[in-house]
């Protein structure tokens, strides 16, 4: 997997999600090279406490520790592995402390399929015949191997042979048997549960969009005409769907991508709209017409809490008919917003335009109860 840390937050933070108790060895190892490499030094305790000391994955999502378990991460990356080596940065920062001060800046966030990857390992010949015979089987914990995890697809390579493998799944353990330290020279041995492939099987590319999409009752050719601008796929009505299912209406699909690797999903974005900027008055009285329905996509899922995006972006979002978690609200970053809501806004952001998700309003839920028992307060002292 590409993972790797784009960032920090607090342990506690609503603005990104977190991953749950299930902390993988790819996610795992990503974390320690990130300490490593910038040399941070804290213990599990600040992970839980201190603003910016859980990290934020490409992936979108936090990873929260237990103190214990943070004291087992900065441990090894301080190359301490013993059994109890945790113990020495659980609780108590010493006096090397270097913490995170970068925040996760959701640009970099990438969807989930997009960070599978293709990763070649030669082994020996008996490591290469367990593999072919065995799920799970064992492979030597080797730097090759450090960020394997779910959906990737390892290839095996002994001599002139070659095995393909679909990752189910990946852990880590002590190499303890004897059976297995004479196959495995590492202290640690990586356990691979997956599924065998056919020869020159390749991982498959998910097809991702970032589009655009007009639907409703209309002639595809008919509209086209009037929009000015050609779609990259069109739907007709009664067309078959991927479900089964026939269309009851016509789409037209504006930006459809093959794949999104570099997670600049915005950038693409305006791309796919550039050619409609000019066409906004158009696209809202057509709409109005002919009952159409605009929606914007941007892939599998949000790309976390918090967006950003251009002003003209943000202006031709607002054509989105469909209401959704991802795209709710859209807040110009005026002199007057940022005043208000100053930690809303970092670095120098005078003409972007900053998008927030519905559950953000949770945030105003204790000030309406307030203004609602002021107003019960004074209701009662001025007519009872």
């Amino acid at each position: 997997m590409k993972y790797r840390v784009v960032g920090w937050t607090h342990w506690e933070s609503d603005e990104v999600e977190d991953s749950g108790n299930t902390i993988v060895f790819a996610e795992r190892n990503a974390i320690i090279d990130d300490i490593i490499k910038h040399g941070y030094n804290f213990s599990g305790y600040d992970h839980q406490e201190m603003d910016c000391c859980a990290p934020v994955l490409n992936d979108g999502k936090k990873r929260t520790y237990s103190q214990r378990g943070w004291g087992g991460v900065m441990a090894e990356a301080n190359d301490m592995t013993g059994d109890y080596d945790y113990a020495v940065y659980s609780f108590v920062t010493g006096p090397r402390a270097k913490y995170p001060c970068d925040e996760f800046d959701p640009y970099f966030f990438s969807p989930e399929d997009d960070l599978n990857e293709e990763i070649t390992h030669e082994v020996s010949e008996e490591i290469f015949e367990r593999a072919t015979e065995n799920d799970p089987f064992y492979l030597e914990d080797v730097v090759e191997l450090r960020y394997i995890d779910k959906g990737d697809l390892l290839i095996l390579r002994c001599g002139g042979k070659e095995a393909r493998f679909l990752i189910d799944g990946i852990d880590r353990n002590k190499n303890n048997r004897a059976s297995e330290q004479a196959y495995l020279s590492t202290k640690y041995k990586v356990i691979v549960k997956a599924q065998r492939l056919s020869d020159g099987a390749a991982l498959e590319k998910k097809k991702r969009y970032t589009y655009f999409t007009v639907s409703g009752e209309f002639e595809p050719s008919e509209l086209i005409a009037r929009i000015g601008v050609e779609p990259d796929e069109i739907l007709k009505k009664g067309d078959a769907l991927p479900s089964g299912k026939r269309a009851r209406g016509a789409t037209l699909l504006y930006g459809v991508k093959e794949e999104l690797s570099d997670g600049k999903t915005l950038d693409r974005l305006d791309e796919t709209v550039a050619p409609f900027m000019e066409k906004l008055e158009l696209l809202y009285s057509l709409r109005e017409e002919l009952s159409l329905r605009y929606d914007v996509e941007l892939g599998k899922k949000p790309q976390g809490n918090l967006l950003f995006a251009s002003p003209d972006l943000g202006r031709f979002l607002c054509l989105r008919t469909t209401r959704g978690s991802s795209w709710s609200f859209v807040f110009e970053a005026s002199k007057a917003v940022q005043d208000r809501f100053p930690h809303d806004f970092r670095g120098e952001l005078p003409d972007r335009v900053r998008l927030f998700q519905f559950e953000r309003l949770l945030l105003f839920f204790p000030v309406f109860i307030s203004a609602f028992l002021l107003i019960r307060l004074l209701f009662v002292r001025l007519f009872l």
